[in-house]
């Protein structure tokens, strides 16, 4: 069903069924699930410093917009609100 639901773009015949969830997994599971099941918006008043992640640099582009997207949601991380 998550794939169903586009919680995730793993099929399961591709799943590490057996495998540990990374962050970077998560987030994007759980953005997703965010989006188009709760069908939550983007708090664009709420800024998140993803420099606190020192790995943040070593995901390709996509892990990183979903990090990102993830603590702008406030799901995860630290939010602080952005300056007028």
């Amino acid at each position: 069903r998550a794939y169903e639901n586009g919680l995730t773009t793993m099929t399961l015949e591709k799943a590490r069924l057996d495998d540990k969830i990374q962050r970077y997994e998560a987030a994007k599971m759980i953005v997703n699930y965010a989006l188009n099941v709760e069908h939550r918006t983007i708090a664009h008043n709420v800024a998140c410093d993803v420099s606190l992640y020192s790995d943040f640099t070593t995901f390709d582009s996509e892990m990183r917009t979903y990090i990102t997207k993830i603590c702008d949601l406030g799901l995860m991380g630290r939010q602080s609100p952005k300056s007028q």
